[in-house]
């Protein structure tokens, strides 16, 4: 479990945990949609790979980006 008092103080924890939760649940409901959306114009799936491959980098990009040190926040 993910330690949100170290991300963003403990007084904003509540705040990030909201938030990611809800962007995971957006994404869980946009990503289906568009994925369809791909395969039914382009009626293959390579572009959705292609999305997946995007995405799985994206990800690895900004998760390396986070800064992990202690801020001193209450």
């Amino acid at each position: 479990m993910a330690d949100f008092g170290l991300l963003g103080g403990t007084s904003k924890t509540g705040v990030l945990a909201g938030t990611m939760n809800f962007c995971g649940n957006m994404a869980g409901v946009i990503v289906p949609i568009l994925i369809g959306l791909i395969v039914q114009f382009t009626g293959s799936y390579f572009l959705v790979l292609i999305f997946f491959v995007v995405m799985a980098m994206l990800l690895a990009i900004f998760s390396s980006l986070i800064d992990y040190r202690e801020r001193g926040l209450a």
